[in-house]
Parts: C-alpha cells; structure tokens; sequence
C-alpha cells in the first residue's frame, strides 16, 4: 500500500493506494478531510464510488452539497438556528436561507493537520486531526477532531470518526458522515436495503414532525422512491447498508454499530445519478429534541466508525 501527500492550489491532499489492484482513495485534508475519491474494485472492475453533485457549479468549500461531508458538532438542522443547553440559551448563523436553519455543523469545510500515517503491504492509514477553540458564534464548546482513514488490501476502506471535548464543561454533540455514492449511471438500476423501523416526515423546515412505520429490509427501488428522509434503524453492533445494481451485479456495502449510528439518511438530489448514504448519532433538530443527543463530560470522547467494501450481489 502507498500514501502520497501532495498540494493542489494551496490544498493538502492525500492519496491510499494499492499498486497491485489500482484501488485508491483521495481526502482533502484542507477542506473538511473530505474523502473526495473512492475507487474500488471486485474481480477485474475498478468502479468509482464517491460523486460530487455539481461539482463543475460549486469549489468543494462552496459546495451546498456537503459532499462526504463530516457532520458535527450538529447532524443536519437545527430549527432556527436556536437552542437551548443546560438552562442557556444559544443561537447559531442560519447558513440555510431558504429554510432558515443552521445547517451540518461547521467542521465540513474545517482545516485537517496530518498527524500521523501508516503504509505496509496490507494496509494505508492516515489520521487528521482538527482543533475547535469555540469561537464560532452560538458553540462556545470546545473540541478535538479527528477522522481516520484506511484503505486495506481487501478493498475495504475503514472511516474513524473521533470527537473529545476538551472544555471543562458538558457540551451537546452529535456526529455524522454524508457521502454521496454513485454505483452505475442510472439510478433506476439501484436498489437500497437496510435495516430500518421508522421513516420520519418532516414539515416545511425539513425538520422532523412525524415517524411511521418503514421497513426497508425488503429492499426500496430508487425509482419508486427517490428518499430525502431520516430513517430510524434496528439496533444492532453489526447494521449493514446495501446498495444494488442489478443490471451489473454489484453490490455496495456500509457497515456500522447501530448503537453508535441508530439514525440514517437516505438523499437522492433531484438530477443527479447518486445518493447519499448517511449514518448519524442524532436526528435532525436533536439540539431542541434531544433525539439522539449526546452530552459530552469535559474530557469524555465519542468514537464512531464505518466500513465500505463493494462485492457482488450475494457475495459478502
């Protein structure tokens, strides 16, 4: 396996690649430590897996998108802008005006430092780290980020999430990941399988007013139903995500503690060929819902992960 570091218009990027199969991913360090490219194969077939929506409108720090983007210290939106935490009140800059929420947290487009990495024949690893001095209006909560990358040479990419409050006073968090994946050309090709209870609908905010029964362990049609919901999952250490093509074959595997991730969005944007697949710790709005929410003791930290390998249907 092979790590390459290098800068592109001023931006830090690395590279895990295995020169014997040709899989590789990329993560821009300087924005977010987005993974920005995800190429894996099964048998002969190196398929690429990560898409950037409008990626030829919008620079990836402008992006409203939020590509792989790391949702924290708040998953998805906060009605308003507006919470309250331990009998005080807190308000937040609305970076969603149509809606008027504050919007995925503020660490999507954060600086990432290098700090350690890893190569030998079966595996690339890179740790990144990030420093939060709570000085972003509405968040005076200080933390310590970090997000791991490993590429092994099964072709599994393993994603760390790492958060550690190091203020001295309870803080509220919740975490998430929002790549999007493409699997084909053609979303009516897909298929999506997890493992879910509830499907939440939401008002005229995007916020969550309502769940009913879901079950889409039967499998959801992408061309039946296109999603932008939260999904609320079965509870289990081991909760797999299945993405299927059925015309080629291929089948696009997430793997993750449903304990950690118990909720889940599935996102299709109206006119592109891809869908983001999203674990979170909290719903959306946990901040004044408390779904979900975590509290942080001064020093406590959360750890999370996910695993992403593509196999053939029926194969994993």
């Amino acid at each position: 396996m092979k790590i390459t570091i290098y800068q592109n218009n001023g931006e830090k990027l690395i590279q895990i690649s295995n020169p014997i199969s040709k899989e590789s991913i990329e993560i821009n360090a300087s924005i977010g430590g987005t993974l920005t490219s995800m190429q894996l194969s099964n048998d002969l077939t190196t398929q690429e897996l990560i898409s950037i929506p409008d990626q030829q409108k919008y620079t990836l720090n402008k992006n409203p998108f939020y590509p792989s983007g790391l949702l924290m210290p708040w998953v998805n939106r906060i009605r308003n802008g507006n919470y309250s935490f331990k009998g005080k009140n807190y308000q937040l800059p609305i970076n969603e005006s149509n809606l008027g929420n504050a919007i995925h947290g503020f660490m999507a487009h954060a600086n990432f430092e290098i700090i350690e990495t890893k190569e030998n024949e079966n595996e690339g690893f890179v740790r990144l780290e990030s420093i939060y001095d709570g000085l972003f209006p509405g968040f005076p909560f200080p933390f310590v980020c970090q997000l791991c990358y490993s590429l092994d040479k099964s072709g599994t990419l393993s994603f760390q999430i790492i958060g550690k409050n190091c203020g001295e006073k309870p803080m509220p968090f919740a975490t998430g990941w929002h790549p999007y994946f493409q699997l084909g050309n053609n979303l009516e090709d897909l298929t999506l399988y997890f493992n879910s209870k509830e499907k939440f609908l939401s008002d005229s905010q995007m916020i969550p007013l309502k769940s009913v029964a879901f079950l889409a362990q039967k499998g959801m049609p992408l061309h039946l139903e296109k999603p932008d919901n939260v999904f609320l999952l079965e509870k289990s250490k081991s909760n797999s995500v299945a993405l299927l093509n059925d015309k080629s074959g291929l089948q696009l595997n997430l793997e993750f503690n449903s304990e950690t991730f118990p909720y889940f969005v599935a996102f299709c944007p109206e006119g592109e060929n891809c869908i983001a697949l999203e674990p979170m710790t909290a719903n959306t709005d946990c901040f004044n819902t408390n779904e979900g929410l975590l509290e942080l003791d001064a020093q406590e930290e959360f750890h999370g992960s996910i695993k992403i390998y593509l196999s053939k249907i029926g194969q994993n």
